[in-house]
């Protein structure tokens, strides 16, 4: 007698995939800023102007596990009356 039937296999093929579905869909959510379908990708200067400026609201920090040192910004931005999202890849230092 088998250990685990084809049937078996099957059933936890679909709970594996529909984990990994809800896991994708869920990690898109959790980093889009609010309001924002795309947000626009600017480069880490000035993004970090628009953070000086008084422009951004609702910001992330995630820090990539690598040698690199590198982090994506994400945050809300509104400028001249108009709210949108916008997204950034910078090397941090403790400094920053």
């Amino acid at each position: 007698m088998p250990l685990l039937t084809p049937k078996w296999f099957l059933v936890l093929f679909a709970v594996l995939l529909a984990s990994f579905g809800a896991d994708l869909y869920l990690s898109g959510l959790a980093t889009a800023p609010a309001g924002s379908a795309a947000p626009d990708r600017v480069n880490a200067a000035d993004f970090l102007a628009a953070a000086s400026a008084g422009e951004l609201s609702l910001g992330t920090i995630t820090y990539r596990m690598n040698a690199a040192g590198l982090a994506d910004l994400t945050a809300t931005r509104t400028r001249a009356g108009k709210i949108g999202g916008v997204q950034a890849t910078a090397r941090l230092t403790d400094a920053d």
